[in-house]
C-alpha cells in the first residue's frame, strides 16, 4: 500500500553498490588504458586536473548513464500518472530505485573529476538538491524520469570528448558530431521538456510548487535550445547572415529569409493552437 510509508524509500543498496563499483571500474579502466594506449595515459598524467580527471570522469559517467537511461525510461513508463501527483507519498519501486541510485552516483562521483568545468559542478550540486527536494516534499517524479531518460545527447558529446583525447577529430567528423548533438538535443531533450511541462500541469501542482516546476523546466528548455544553437553554429551547420535581408544559413548551402521564416512559423503555431483548442 503506497500510503503506508511516510517517506519514499531511499535507494541505499543501489547507491552504495554504485559507489563501490565506480572505484573498481576506475581501477580496471586505468589498467586497460596503460596496457592498450600507454602514450595516451602518459599524456593524461601530464595534466591531472584538465585531462586525466576529465577523461576518466567522462568515461565512467558514460558507462553509468547507460544503466541510468534504461532504468529512468522504464520508471517513466511504469509509474502511473494517477499516483504521481503533488503531495501523494509512495515508496520507490525497484526500477525507480535503480534510476535514483544511478543518478545519485553520477552526480556525486563526477564532482571531483569536473574541477576544470565549474558550471558542471554547479549543475551537479543543484541536481542533487533537486532530488532531495522532490523526495522530501513528495513532488511528482515522472517529469524527472523523462528528463533523465532523454539524455541521449550526452552519449554523443562524451564520445566526441573521449575521442579527442586519443586523436584529433577531422573537420568532417566534427561536423557530424555537432549535427548529431543538435538533433538529439532537439529530438529528445527539448521535446521531453515540453511533455514534462504538460505533466507538471496535470500533476495537480499549484501555487509556488507549480511556478518552481514550470520555471525550472522552461529555463532548462531554453538552455537546451542555446546549446543546440551553439553546437550547430560552431560547426557552421547553421549560421546567421546579417546582411540585408537577414538570412538563416544551413550547412552553407541553403539561405532562408528570417522574416519569412518567422511568419511561416507563426502561421503553423496558430493553426496548431486552433486545432488544440478545437
Amino acid at each position: 500500500n503506497a500510503t503506508c510509508s511516510s517517506r519514499p524509500e531511499v535507494p541505499f543498496t543501489h547507491f552504495l553498490a554504485g559507489l563501490a563499483l565506480w572505484s573498481v571500474l576506475k581501477y580496471l579502466l586505468e589498467a586497460f588504458l596503460q596496457w592498450k594506449a600507454p602514450k595516451v595515459y602518459e599524456d593524461l598524467k601530464l595534466d591531472i586536473r584538465k585531462r586525466y580527471d576529465l577523461y576518466f570522469g567522462t568515461f565512467l559517467g558514460t558507462m553509468y548513464k547507460v544503466v541510468s537511461i534504461v532504468a529512468c525510461t522504464m520508471a517513466m513508463l511504469t509509474v502511473s500518472p494517477e499516483t504521481d501527483i503533488m503531495g501523494f507519498t509512495r515508496p520507490l519501486t525497484a526500477v525507480e530505485q535503480w534510476c535514483w541510485g544511478c543518478r545519485a552516483v553520477i552526480y556525486i562521483q563526477e564532482l571531483p573529476y569536473l574541477t576544470a568545468i565549474p558550471e558542471l559542478i554547479i549543475h551537479h550540486l543543484l541536481s542533487i538538491a533537486g532530488m532531495i527536494g522532490i523526495l522530501h516534499y513528495s513532488i511528482p517524479r515522472r517529469q524527472m524520469y523523462l528528463f533523465w531518460g532523454t539524455l541521449v545527447s550526452e552519449f554523443v558529446g562524451n564520445t566526441r570528448r573521449i575521442m579527442r583525447f586519443h586523436r584529433p577529430l577531422t573537420p568532417a567528423m566534427y561536423w557530424w558530431f555537432s549535427l548529431a548533438m543538435g538533433a538529439t538535443i532537439l529530438g529528445f531533450r527539448v521535446t521531453g521538456c515540453i511533455v514534462a511541462m504538460v505533466w507538471i500541469i496535470e500533476s495537480g501542482a499549484s501555487g509556488p510548487a507549480l511556478f518552481v516546476n514550470l520555471a525550472g523546466a522552461t529555463i532548462y528548455m531554453f538552455y537546451m535550445l542555446i546549446m543546440t544553437w551553439r553546437e550547430l553554429a560552431r560547426a557552421k551547420i547553421v549560421m546567421i547572415d546579417k546582411s540585408e535581408p537577414v538570412q538563416l544559413v544551413i550547412a552553407e548551402r541553403w539561405w532562408i529569409n528570417i522574416s519569412g521564416l518567422i511568419v511561416g512559423l507563426g502561421c503553423v503555431f496558430t493553426e496548431l493552437s486552433s486545432l488544440f483548442i478545437y
